[in-house]
Parts: C-alpha cells; sequence; structure tokens
C-alpha cells in the first residue's frame, strides 16, 4: 500500500481504479480519520459501481478506526450526499464514485460542514497522513456506522419544496431521460414518477459501465437523443451526467438547449434575478434583465447570494434551501413545471 497511486486534482483525491484496492482505501480512510480527529460526524455516499462500494466499505473502517461516527447514505448522487451533511448538522462528508468523463478513473471528494469541498492543503494533508498506519482512537473508542435511509426521500422532499406538484400531477408531461448509468437513476426519475409524469429513462442502471462517453458530452449521441425527444412527442427532454450535476435539455421540437437559452428561460420562468455564470457566458446574459456574478475557478461551494447557476460541462444549479452546489435535478423539475403549465420550452426558447 502506498499513496503513489493518488493524487490530488480538481478539488477530490483521484487514482485509477487498476491501481486501487482495499488496503488503499482503508489508508485513505484512516488519513481523513487522522486528520479530522475522533468525535466528529461524516456523511458517506457513493455511485452504484460494485468497486466503489468496496473502497468506501474500506475507507469507512480507516475512518471509524480513528473515532469518527459515520452515516452511511450509500447509492445516491454526490449532490445528495452534500445535502444531507447539512442537513444532519454533520461535520464532513465523503465520496466515492468514478469520474463521468475519463474511464477507469475513481475519485473521493471531501466536504466540509457546509458542504464545500475541502481546500488543497487539507486534501494533501490527508494524504500525507496514510502511510502513518496509526490509529488515534483506542479499541473501545472507534466510531460506528449508521445506514442513512432517509438520505434520499429527505433531498426529494427538499427540492420539491421549490415545484407546483399539483400543476405537474394534473398535467402529466412526458419527459425522456439518458441518466448515463448513472446514480441519478434512483433519484430524478423515481421523483417524476411519483409525479405521475410519463417517464422514459435510458441508460439507467446505476451498477451498470457505460459502452461510449455519456450523452451529454458527445455531440452524436446528444443529437440522436435529440431526434427520439422528438419523434417520442416527448414535451422534455434532459441528458444528464452520471451524478446528475449537469445537464443539457432538448425541448419539444428537438432542439438542443445552449446554456444561453436554458439561462434566459430561468430568467423568464423561475424568478431568477441574480446568476453565476462561466466568464464566457457572461456577457450574453448580461441583458438579460438579470444580475451576474461570474464564478471563480477556486469556488469550494457557490455563492449564497445566487438564484441560479450555469456552469463548465453544463453544470446547472437552481437554489433551493441550504443547497449551494451544482445540481441539475430541480433545474430539470422546475422546466417540468413550467411545461406543465402550459408553455412549450421550444416557444419559450424562440421569444428568449
Amino acid at each position: 500500500m502506498t499513496q503513489s497511486c493518488l493524487r490530488v486534482e480538481t478539488r477530490r483525491i483521484v487514482g485509477d481504479a487498476s491501481a486501487l484496492n482495499a488496503c488503499t482505501a482503508a489508508a485513505l480512510g484512516s488519513g481523513f480519520g487522522q486528520t479530522i480527529s475522533s468525535g466528529n460526524v461524516v456523511v458517506t455516499g457513493r455511485d452504484g459501481k460494485g468497486f466503489s462500494r468496496l473502497l468506501k466499505r474500506a475507507m469507512t473502517c480507516g475512518i471509524m478506526e480513528n473515532g469518527v461516527e459515520v452515516l452511511d447514505t450509500r447509492l445516491v448522487p454526490r449532490s445528495v450526499t452534500r445535502y444531507c451533511v447539512s442537513d444532519t448538522a454533520s461535520d464532513f462528508g465523503v465520496y466515492v464514485g468514478f469520474d463521468s468523463r475519463r474511464p477507469g478513473i475513481l475519485g473521493v471528494t471531501f466536504f466540509d460542514g457546509k458542504g464545500a469541498f475541502l481546500g488543497q492543503d487539507m486534501l494533501e494533508g490527508i494524504l500525507g497522513k496514510m502511510g502513518c498506519l496509526g490509529k488515534t482512537a483506542s479499541a473501545r473508542e472507534v466510531g460506528d456506522v449508521v445506514f442513512f435511509s432517509d438520505a434520499g426521500p429527505r433531498y426529494e422532499a427538499e427540492i420539491l419544496k421549490a415545484v407546483d406538484l399539483k400543476a405537474i400531477s394534473a398535467a402529466r408531461p412526458k419527459v425522456m431521460l439518458d441518466c448515463s448509468n448513472g446514480p441519478v437513476s434512483v433519484t430524478l426519475p423515481q421523483i417524476l414518477r411519483k409525479l405521475d409524469c410519463q417517464v422514459v429513462a435510458s441508460h439507467d442502471n446505476p451498477a451498470a459501465y457505460l459502452g461510449s462517453r455519456p450523452v451529454l458530452a458527445d455531440d452524436g449521441l446528444m443529437a440522436e437523443f435529440a431526434r427520439k425527444v422528438k419523434d417520442g412527442g416527448a414535451d422534455l427532454g434532459v441528458a444528464l451526467d452520471p451524478c446528475g450535476e449537469s445537464a443539457r435539455f432538448v425541448d419539444d421540437e428537438g432542439a438542443i438547449l445552449t446554456q444561453k437559452d436554458l439561462g434566459l428561460i430561468l430568467v423568464g420562468n423561475a424568478g431568477v434575478k441574480r446568476m453565476g455564470v462561466r466568464p464566457e457566458l457572461g456577457p450574453e446574459l448580461s441583458g438579460a434583465g438579470v444580475g451576474i456574478r461570474i464564478l471563480e475557478d477556486d469556488d469550494l461551494i457557490l455563492p449564497g447570494e445566487l438564484d441560479a447557476a450555469l456552469g463548465q460541462d453544463d453544470a446547472c444549479y437552481l437554489r433551493g434551501g441550504q443547497r449551494r452546489w451544482w445540481d441539475a435535478s430541480p433545474v430539470a423539475l422546475k422546466l417540468v413545471e413550467i411545461v406543465s403549465k402550459g408553455k412549450r420550452i421550444s416557444q419559450l426558447r424562440r421569444a428568449a
């Protein structure tokens, strides 16, 4: 076991899955446990792949041996784990999952009690303590693990506060989803079905590996998905990244919305007054009657004053409660509400 197969990259610790094993994961968990010390509570989560489950369980052992309590959300999107950290007033969070755009790369993301990413220095410190092979708690003081079965329902209840449930259930819109075989498969499709939407979902097996790039990351696959949305008579199409933090949307005519289209629709129909955007999108939305804030590369959590945000790789966010991180599901639900009230996304796109 060495830390050489792991590295800090883009606010998380990553490694090649072929070089990782349970011993490495346990050492990483121990390094984290030693860094934060006993008495803290950590919320953990993972994607649906069997190897992620194995590594997360090994990490949990390393965390617990340092006197840290663990709340395990099991298979959920990363945004759900982040929500549960803040919702349960826990101290930290850990999420284990494969990189959606780089096959074979597995990442471990760490959060503080507000759901913000841990900084570079702390991540380097966690790696630095991997080789200590020591624990900070006695056998009687090791932490416990509790399986947090309410994680999904509590997240669902939170994001549904912002939409008109009766309007959606009455209209029963048809929504086509592509879930990239990610953990978002266990949240958004089920939420929409509970609202009586007509849901057609593809790549919705979170345990399976994709044989290609995610649909939203490939223009050819995205064009094919858009044709299916149009030919299938759907009111809305949503192609998501595995964790549901990014999405590309298709209207009822099969047109793929640009981020500018999406931003203008949210401004005109979702009460958005202040929006965070990547630098190149700022000039395109500056005249739309919305306050613009350019997002910084070193933002560890989205600024609290934002009503919505549009980021790199089609990441999107709509404000709600204590959530201040990328999560496309609330954005998708808002668009579903809009079409349920008699508006067509295609008409809104052209008007924008």
